[in-house]
């Protein structure tokens, strides 16, 4: 070492060879003498950082952080810690002192942006990430979840920007490839969607997710074959993989009668935090009010009053059905197979009730009888709908409202599971199953949504 009287420089040289108690200890004789010493403390939490000692290391940057409250170094050291042991408010609230500070940080920028990734605010994570591809557009990992925020709030084209981005910087990795391939898929760009998912595969063979991509891009390209093949491989690797099951049966013509309720579950668990701000922010999604006006429209045909004592809302989601009926319904009862859904509706203080789980289970077991059951974009993940009719009618009074959407199928079939992979219902099917349960149609139309094509809006009264 070389022969200094300088204690600072003495305690870095100790800490960049590793010797961590010598290097401690001159920084705490250090603030024993000064405890005014910003330069001490700051290399203390540092020398605490690396060993792992995260709470001794915040209990030393937050004294040098008493000293120097707009300094940004320290700040970011804390975010960093807060974020790395889970306290993502914390981390969030010092990566914003930091980007007041310096608000050209791309690596707080970056952070930023993962905490809103993680908290599933996909909004605040493409801004964030946006501004972080700004200053920084070489580093790979910004393009890639700036497309997967992109993909997560259904911007599909400035998504395939960002991950083709993110292929060209990192062509090596597998889940690029994969994301890029899925965003594809959805844009109907099946010869390019292949190429990505194939890269996908070609890079990491072990994993299903990749086939699964495949399958799914065969599956809705009409290349059965292919699909069938690749949904094997998936089943190979993981027998227990229900979309792949699923699609497996609908194209070796077994009946297919409803969505697995765990995929379900699953799959709106996810987006459960963006759903409301994604479907009316992005989507333009109107359904629940085409329902509200069309109940109305029927109430008034009927000289009817539209003041609904009990009302069971299937499949609620996050509430928006209901959140139109609120002011005509004394008591909202609400059911979702999702517990993410039902947190963000307990969240809105519209129901009375909320319930979770499977739909026909919940109303087998329900005391009161209804007058208006609402399933918006519910039966798309039902195709035999004979048990959920025969429910609704068995747990309605008479005169009771049944309003409900379906996707249209096209052909001879009371439903079949269609290209995108959700149910599609035949008007006659329909027609049939109201009959048959005591219901009478009122209404049906068209939705007026144009992002929801083949969309059928009905309302039912029961006799």
């Amino acid at each position: 070492m070389e022969d200094t009287t300088d204690p600072v420089r003495k305690a870095d040289y100790y800490h960049e060879h590793g010797m961590w108690k010598e290097s401690e200890a001159i920084l705490l004789e250090l603030v024993r003498r000064n405890p005014d010493d910003f330069d001490a403390y700051y290399r203390l939490g540092c020398l605490q950082e690396e060993l792992l000692e995260y709470n001794q290391a915040c209990t030393y940057f937050l004294s040098a952080l008493q000293l120097q409250p707009d300094n940004f170094n320290v700040l970011y050291k804390l975010a960093g810690i807060a974020m790395l042991v889970g306290h993502l408010d914390d981390a969030a609230d010092y990566y914003r002192r930091c980007l007041a500070i310096n608000e050209g940080s791309l690596r707080a920028n970056y952070n930023m942006g993962l905490i809103c990734y993680r908290r599933n605010d996909w909004l605040g994570a493409a801004k964030y990430f946006s501004i972080a591809a700004e200053l920084g557009d070489d580093y790979p990992d910004i393009w890639y979840m700036l497309g997967m925020s992109l993909k997560a709030i259904g911007r599909w084209q400035q998504a395939e920007e960002s991950m083709r981005k993110a292929v060209e910087v990192s062509p090596d990795r597998a889940e690029i490839h994969f994301h890029l391939g899925d965003i594809l898929l959805h844009l109907q760009q099946f010869e390019a969607a292949e190429k990505f998912f194939q890269n996908s595969v070609k890079i990491a063979p072990e994993n299903p997710q990749y086939w699964l991509g495949l399958g799914r891009l065969y599956f809705q390209w009409g290349k059965n074959d292919l699909a069938r093949e690749k949904l094997q491989t998936v089943m190979e690797i993981d027998k227990n993989n229900d979309t792949a099951q699923l699609l497996l049966k609908s194209l070796n013509g077994q009946q297919v009668t409803r969505m697995p309720g765990e995929l379900l579950a699953s799959m709106f668990n996810q987006c459960s935090e963006s759903f409301d701000s994604y479907m009316v922010n992005e989507l333009k999604y109107s359904l629940p009010k085409q329902l509200r006006d069309a109940v109305s429209t029927c109430c008034r045909k009927l000289d009817q009053p539209q003041q609904f004592d009990w009302v069971l809302d299937l499949g609620c989601g996050t509430g928006l059905a209901s959140e139109q009926f609120m002011p005509v319904s004394k008591t909202m009862v609400g059911v979702d197979i999702s517990p993410g859904m039902i947190e963000q509706a307990k969240a809105k203080n519209i129901y009375q009730k909320l319930v979770c789980g499977d739909l026909l289970q919940v109303m087998d077991s329900a005391v009161h009888k209804y007058n208006l059951v609402l399933a918006a974009d519910v039966f798309i993940y039902i195709g035999d709908l004979e048990k959920t009719f025969s429910a609704v009618s068995r747990h309605t009074v008479p005169g009771a409202w049944f309003a409900f959407s379906i996707e249209c199928g096209e052909g001879e079939a009371d439903y079949i599971l269609n290209r995108s992979g959700v149910f599609a219902h035949s008007p006659a099917y329909i027609a049939r199953l109201a009959a048959r349960c005591g219901f009478e149609v009122t209404l049906e139309k068209l939705s007026e949504n144009q992002n929801f094509p083949n969309v059928m809006i009905y309302v039912l009264r029961k006799s």
